[in-house]
């Protein structure tokens, strides 16, 4: 390397490869890349990078998808089967905040909706089927 030449740092970028000029990485991105890495990277679905040099992998129960800056725990009514994405559970099954995955409503419960637990038949009622939303 030149004597008057700097690296690039990393969570920075070069946006002029011929002059000296470096700016932070823009959020959601990241440059992990000491020394050559001119350009800053989008933050990989299933990562956090807040550091803006590394991304960081999501934990179980949690999904980012591409260029976010955090993870986010798995929704009620979802299952975060990856880390870069969530589905939503079907009629007749429930989740909680940072489950990943859906339940089926048992028998003797019913699941209106898919944003909250089982919830169980009435005195003097009764459900025999498995997934019932009513």
């Amino acid at each position: 390397m030149h004597a008057n030449c700097r690296d690039n740092q990393e969570g920075y970028q070069n946006m002029f490869s011929t002059r000296d000029f470096f700016e932070p990485c823009p959020h959601g991105t990241y440059n992990p890349a000491t020394g050559g890495g001119l350009m800053c990277l989008p933050c990989p679905g299933g990562s956090s990078c807040l550091g803006k040099s590394t991304a960081t992998a999501c934990t179980a129960t949690q999904y980012s998808l591409e260029g976010e800056i955090h993870c986010h725990e798995c929704p009620i009514g979802a299952k975060c089967t990856t880390a870069a994405s969530f589905t939503m559970c079907n009629l007749g099954e429930y989740s909680g905040y940072g489950e990943i995955v859906c339940t089926t409503c048992p028998a003797g419960s019913y699941c209106p909706d898919i944003l909250q637990d089982a919830l169980k038949c009435p005195p003097g009622t009764y459900q025999d089927i498995a997934g019932s939303v009513g």
